[in-house]
Order: C-alpha cells, then structure tokens, then sequence
C-alpha cells in the first residue's frame, strides 16, 4: 500500500516537474529554483515516510522502503538534472532564435534600401521606360532592348582633360564635387533636350 502511494507520489512530482520544464516564460533561474523545491519536497517526504515505516513496521520493511526512497530520489536527482539542462538548452535556442530574426530584419532592410538606392541610380542613367524593362522579373535574361523610332538624337560629348580634373582629395569631398559638375553639365544637355525645338 505504502509502495504504490510512493509511487503515485514519484509520478505526480515528475508531472510537476514536466509541467515546470516546459513553460517558455519562466526564466532558466526560476525553473531551477521549481525544479530543485520540487526535488527537495519529494526528497524529505520519501525519506520521512520510509523512516515512520521503519519506527512502524520494523527494521525489514523499512529498509526495504529506505532502499526504494533512495533509488527513487537517484531518479529524481537525475531528472531535475535532465530537465535543467535541456530548459537551459531551449532558453539558448530562443534567444539565438531572436537574434537571427533581427539580423535577418536589419538585412531584408537593407537590401530594400540598397534595391531603392541601385533603382534611383538606373533611372539617373538610363529613361524610365527602359530601366523598368530591365528591371522586370519577367523578361529573359539575354534579351536586349530595342526600340523603333521615327527621329532619334544621339549625343556624344567630350570633356577636355576631365581625367586630370578628376582627382579624390579631402578638399572636393573625395571626387563627389568633380561627379557633380558632371551630373550639372548632363543635367544641362537634358534640359536642352526638352526644349520644344529638339522634339
């Protein structure tokens, strides 16, 4: 009678144990600090039970009962073991699991940006039109653009010693002043270009 109530007993701290163990919220130090109460309940309990047994009964059958306590407490050390490591081992997961997610985050942003910025400088270069025939997803990759028209203007224009004009010091901002009178003097032959008279 005895025995089964101690192992009915085992069985509903273990429930306990499992219970504990595998809430995500709990932090690993608040489950071990359950974990170990719960051990230490059975543990004091078993071991009292089988002393009254052995102050009942006798020396024979309360050793047998003290024999069993230990070995059920053996397992239950080993358990609250188990359950610790492996609690320790999801916590880690989860918070590499958060890590991943915001670097994954922080690169899909980037790349949105990087794709807007790659996007605007295509548009800078080439028509509207033609840099979104290129940038479809739905166009074959070899495939080059054509187009016909009924009057065309093609513009070849040469700077003098832009080469030696070019340099990247400190002073013109690592070569971004000479790229900007460059994008003025092409920003010029654009307006040009919309003037009515070269329609």
């Amino acid at each position: 009678m005895f025995f089964a109530l101690l192992q009915t007993f085992l069985l509903l701290t273990i429930i306990s144990m499992v219970t504990c163990a595998v809430h995500q919220v709990l932090k690993i130090v608040l489950k071990m600090f359950l974990l170990v109460s719960l051990a230490i309940i059975y543990i004091v309990t078993s071991f009292s039970q089988s002393i009254e047994l052995e102050a009942i009964f006798g020396w024979w059958s309360g050793s047998k009962n003290l024999t069993s306590s230990i070995e059920d407490s053996l397992f239950v050390v080993i358990f609250v073991v188990a359950l610790i490591f492996h609690s320790h081992q999801v916590e880690a997961t989860y918070r590499l699991d958060f890590l991943w997610k915001l670097q994954a985050t922080e690169e899909k942003e980037d790349m949105e940006h990087l794709q807007a910025y790659n996007r605007k400088l295509l548009a800078n270069i080439l028509p509207v039109h033609v840099a979104e025939h290129f940038l479809s997803r739905d166009k074959n990759i070899d495939e080059l653009y054509h187009e016909q028209c009924e009057s065309v203007c093609v513009l070849f224009a040469s700077i003098p010693n832009f080469s030696e004009f070019y340099v990247e010091l400190e002073a013109n901002n690592e070569g971004v002043e000479c790229l900007r009178l460059l994008n003025e003097i092409i920003a010029d032959f654009d307006e040009l270009l919309g003037e009515e008279r070269f329609r």
